[in-house]
């Protein structure tokens, strides 16, 4: 691969492989993305309300929703800034 003067070697940064410059980010993501699969997991215990007025399981479906959203946008948020990282793109 040739360089281009004044820029970073490509071993420094691989161009086909974003997570290698930044390990951290790539472990965040699988990290949020195994926490979305915990609550995803959690999900078929909802199906258990009997009728409309059951509040049993009102307390889980307000706890697993928002952070099952909030695990994915953090997750789709980091995964969009490293696969947009500056020093792959050409």
């Amino acid at each position: 691969m040739s360089q281009i003067s004044g820029r970073l070697s490509s071993s420094a940064y691989p161009k086909t492989m974003p997570h290698k410059a930044n390990p951290r980010t790539s472990n965040m993501i699988q990290t949020l993305a195994r926490m979305g699969w915990m609550y995803a997991s959690g999900v078929p215990a909802m199906l258990d309300q009997q009728d409309a007025r059951a509040a049993s399981m009102r307390v889980l479906n307000w706890t697993i929703l928002p952070e099952a959203s909030n695990a994915l946008s953090v997750s789709l948020s980091r995964a969009k800034k490293l696969l947009s990282h500056p020093f792959w793109q050409e």
